[in-house]
Formats: structure tokens, C-alpha cells, sequence
């Protein structure tokens, strides 16, 4: 395949952010082509303007006319033609859409990004190419973080793990908007486009903290894109060489160190995990390194590796033809690692933060591995195939051995590993496992701020057991039981206690958006967990003790 048979190009910021400080909302001045956006909290089944509204009479008693019967539900929402006349001449907006913020327990990450997407929906369909959005309507906060009126999960524990500021509130919700707004038409012949300019407005963030909101959620939102598209594009289009190539340019582009591994080198390193996975594919496997703050002294250092299995057929063990177009999106996991990369560059983000992507296709062929083969990994440690179909781990293992060399902190992976975390958790909840409870506590924590939902899996002793081959060292399949974990016992080998690590099982959440929210729309990947790589980048030393 040469570059010019590539037929895609990589998706821009569907809308345009632009800002608005005012000294009070009465000042909004508007054109009849443009559509007013309003958040409404729920109190005794009645809409009402949210505390940081109060201050401004005239427009909540507008807005009381505009939204009579409204409940101000969480997503819910309503529409208003012709403000003007509906407000008696307070509102000169064409439209109002009013969206309901719902009560403070609804005030936590994963909800404020919905309801950017609900946002967004609605600025599609109502083809509102020019909007005012009213930030300050969307503060609603709880008084603590455990109080009543906090938000809490199924079994009572808070879902926030510290205090939502303004600024955290504004960035989730324009967040979720430009997420909610990504559409994936790159294959299609007759193309539409549809980029809004939307006008953030408020009184109480200053201009300063207004542009850093914006800023920060048009690179976190910039990062998704480029994390969905490389998971959307079809494995034609997508092969390993090619998946390092668009590593290459995200490095020139966003500022970040990137090195790739050709299969003469993986050869003569002993890559061999990679290799065997990749020897059934015309297309050659690569390992790509790409490294943030790379020459900086005295911080910590975090590494972040994602499985890049290019399209999956299972290989000899080859997978159904049902659904199996869907393993193109089997690399999720190097697409969100390289996705964090480059939210981190822009960031700044002050530790060094190495990601590496182990890139294969996973074909059947004359030269594919059989069940039954034995292979030395990159480390020294003998594997049996029992499954070609569990070639995932395989390419990890290589990863996670070179990851020594870095002298990592902590080490996080990222894969679409098994379809039992799916069955265990459905599409809501990424599997995490690991071997270090801080480790693990600080990705718990970095996936709450991240709206991106976690659940732990435990790694006991016995699952060990299953994994050891009576032929060599281990075998990448046992049997059918704890499926997620047994997986992850594998990989646990090759960590070998070197460090701190936790692995995200992604399989239900990176490809599916039923069940992340209204900020991920159909048929295309989600790019969980990238935002929370980010996030614990970001935060590194404050969410993980164990940071030297």
C-alpha cells in the first residue's frame, strides 16, 4: 500500500468556541439568527435557574416565561421559537433551547459530558449554526463531595473523589459538546459538513479562566478525534506501518518524540511476542515508542502502552464472520495511548510520559502461528499458543518487558483484551487490575474526574496456575473461567514486580458507545480511556503516592 492509495483524511473540531465575558447577562446582545442554550436544575419536579443565575432578574424572568411546564430533568429538554415574543421582549433570540441540568447529584464528570453531547444532539438537529451558550446556567455543584445532595453510585459512595469548580463544570460540558459533535464521513462519497460557531458566555469566569476552559477542552476534545478516527478506519486503510506513520505526524505536530521498530529490528531485539502474532500478515509489525519530556531530569515517570492488534480475525483460530468487521477497532487500546500523547504535549503535562504501541495484524495464513507453538519472548521466557485468538496479550508482553528499560514509576496498559470483561461488565465499565493498590487507586481516581467509568478485578494467586504450560514456561489461554483475569495473570508475568502496574481491559467500552454516554455518538470508537490517561498524566503526583 502506497500513501497515495490512502483515502482518508483525519477529522477537524466540528464547531468553533469562541468567548463571551460579560458583567451581567442582560447585556447579551443577539441576532435573529441565532439560537440561545440555557441549563435549567430540577427542584420539586419544577425547572429552575441555577444559583449562579439568580443575580440576573431580568433574564431568569424571561427564561421563566420561555420554559413554563418544563421539569428541567437531567438531558431533558425544550425548545422555544420566536424568544422574543415568548420572554415579552426581554430575550431577542430566534430560539431558546433549554436543557435541563437535573438536581446537584447529577453534577459529576461523566454526566456534565452527556450533557455537552445532549447539547450537541440538539445543535444538530435544530441545524443551529450560530449559538449563544450561557456557561453559568450549568453550575450546579453540590456543597460537598459526600453531603445528601452529592452524587453517589449504586451502593452510596460519592462519585467524586474532590470539590467541582467552575472551571471543572465548564470544560466537561463544552467537552461533551465537541465530542458530541464528532462525525466520522471521511469514506463518504458525497460529504456534509456542519461546524457551528458556538458563543461561550458568562459572568463569572473572567476572560482569562474562560479561554483556558476552552482551550483545554479543544485540545483534550482534538485528542478524541484523532483517538476515534485511527479507531473507526478501516484495516485497509490502517496497517501497522501505516498506524506508526500517523504516530510520526502526531509527534512533528504536537511535540513529541517518536521512534518505530521495523520487523529487522524486532527480529534482532528478540520482539518475538510481536512477531509471532504479526507472521500470517503480508502487513509487517511495528513497535512504536513515542516519548514526552524525554530528556527532562528529576520527575517521575510514567509509561503508557496500548495494544495495537491493526484488524483481528483470530488468526488459525479464526473468530466468526458475524460482527467480525468490528475488529478493526482491536487497537483501541494503542489509539487511545497515542491519542494521550498528544493531549499531553499539548498540556505540557510537567513528568515524562513514555507510550508505546506493540502494532500487528493477526492473520491466518501458511505462516501464521499454530496452536501449539512455542515461541522465546523478549524477555527470555518460553510461551505456548493455545489460542491464536489470544494474541493480544502476546503483543503486551514484549511491551511490557521493554518497559523496564525506562525506569518507570508506573507502568498502565490499555487493551481490548477480552470479550469476558464484556460479559462481566457489559459497556459500561472498563475492567482495571493491576499489582499495586495505590496504582490502582490513583486510575480509579483519574477515571472518575475523566467521566470514564472503572471497575476492579482481582488477581488472585490461583489464576496462576491455569496460565503455567507443561511444555513451557506458560500458555496464553486457560480455560473458559475468569476469562479478564486470567488474561491479565498473563501479562503479570512479564511485569515481573519491575514496577507498579495496572492494566485497563477496554473490550466493552473503547468500541461501543452504548452505555458511555450522549458525548459518544453511533458507530464509531469512543476513544475511553484516553481521557483518563490524561488525567492521571496530569495529576500524577497528587493522584499517585507512590510517584518518586
Amino acid at each position: 500500500m502506497t500513501q497515495k492509495e490512502l483515502r482518508y483524511n483525519m477529522t477537524p473540531l466540528k464547531a468553533r468556541l469562541t468567548t463571551a465575558k460579560l458583567k451581567t447577562l442582560a447585556q447579551l446582545a443577539s441576532t435573529s439568527d441565532r439560537t440561545l442554550f440555557v441549563g435549567f436544575a430540577s427542584k420539586e419536579g419544577k425547572a429552575v435557574p441555577v444559583a449562579a443565575l439568580k443575580g440576573n432578574k431580568d433574564l431568569t424572568a424571561a427564561l421563566a416565561l420561555a420554559s413554563a411546564g418544563f421539569e428541567g430533568k437531567s438531558e431533558s429538554s425544550f425548545s422555544t421559537l420566536h424568544a422574543k415574543a415568548a420572554s415579552q421582549g426581554q430575550l431577542d433570540y430566534d430560539r431558546v433551547m433549554g436543557v435541563g441540568v437535573g438536581g446537584t447529584e447529577d453534577c459529576h464528570p461523566q454526566a456534565i459530558l452527556a450533557l455537552g453531547g445532549k447539547i450537541a444532539r440538539l445543535v444538530k438537529e435544530g441545524k443551529a449554526t450560530k449559538a449563544d451558550l450561557v456557561i453559568d446556567s450549568f453550575f450546579n455543584a453540590p456543597g460537598s463531595v459526600s453531603g445528601k445532595d452529592a452524587p453517589k453510585d449504586f451502593a452510596g459512595r460519592p462519585l467524586l473523589d474532590q470539590a467541582l469548580t467552575k472551571e471543572d463544570i465548564a470544560e466537561k460540558l463544552l467537552l461533551g459538546v465537541l465530542l458530541g459533535l464528532y462525525d466520522f464521513n471521511q469514506y463518504k462519497s458525497k460529504k456534509t459538513s456542519f461546524e457551528p460557531e458556538i458563543r461561550v458566555v458568562s459572568t463569572l469566569l473572567d476572560e482569562r479562566k474562560l479561554k483556558s476552559v476552552v482551550e483545554k477542552a479543544t485540545a483534550l476534545a482534538t485528542a478524541a478525534y484523532f483517538t476515534r478516527d485511527l479507531q473507526t478506519i478501516p484495516g485497509n486503510d490502517l496497517p501497522p506501518a501505516e498506524l506508526a506513520r500517523k504516530s510520526q505526524e502526531a509527534g512533528r505536530k504536537h511535540g513529541f518524540k517518536v521512534t518505530v521498530w521495523d520487523e529487522k529490528k524486532l527480529q534482532s531485539e528478540g520482539m518475538n511476542g510481536i512477531l509471532t502474532v504479526g507472521k500470517g500478515s503480508d502487513e509487517p509489525p511495528r513497535l512504536i515508542v513515542m516519548e514526552h519530556n524525554a530528556a527532562k531530569k528529576g520527575v517521575p515517570t510514567l509509561v503508557l502502552i496500548g495494544k495495537g492488534v491493526t484488524f483481528d480475525t483470530g488468526g488459525i483460530c479464526i473468530k466468526p464472520a458475524a460482527g467480525m468487521e468490528e475488529m478493526k477497532m482491536d487497537m483501541s487500546g494503542a489509539a487511545a495511548v497515542i491519542g494521550a500523547m498528544c493531549a499531553i504535549a499539548d498540556l505540557e503535562v510537567a513528568i515524562r510520559v513514555v507510550g508505546i504501541v506493540a502494532a500487528a495484524e493477526n492473520m491466518p495464513s501458511g505462516n501464521a502461528v499454530r496452536p501449539g507453538d512455542i515461541y522465546t519472548a523478549f524477555d527470555g521466557q518460553t510461551v505456548e499458543v493455545i489460542n491464536t485468538d489470544a494474541e493480544g496479550r502476546l503483543v503486551l508482553a514484549d511491551a511490557l518487558s521493554y518497559a523496564k528499560s525506562f525506569n518507570p514509576d508506573a507502568v498502565v496498559d490499555v487493551a481490548t483484551l477480552t470479550g469476558a470483561c464484556i460479559v462481566a461488565l457489559g459497556h459500561v465499565s472498563s475492567g482495571l487490575m493491576g499489582n499495586n493498590a495505590q496504582l490502582l487507586d490513583a486510575v480509579k481516581r483519574a477515571s472518575s474526574r475523566a467521566g470514564e467509568k472503572v471497575w476492579e478485578l482481582p488477581l488472585y494467586a490461583e489464576y496462576k496456575e491455569d496460565m503455567r504450560s507443561k511444555v513451557a514456561d506458560y500458555r496464553n489461554s486457560g480455560d473458559r473461567t475468569g476469562g479478564s483475569q486470567k488474561g491479565a495473570t498473563f501479562l503479570n508475568f512479564f511485569v515481573d514486580g519491575a514496577y507498579p502496574w495496572a492494566h485497563l481491559d477496554v473490550a466493552g467500552t473503547a468500541d461501543t458507545p452504548k452505555g458511555q454516554g450522549a458525548h459518544c455518538p453511533p458507530d464509531v470508537g469512543t476513544a475511553v480511556p484516553m481521557r483518563s490517561l490524561v488525567e492521571l498524566a496530569e495529576n500524577f503526583r497528587q493522584l499517585f503516592k507512590g510517584a518518586k
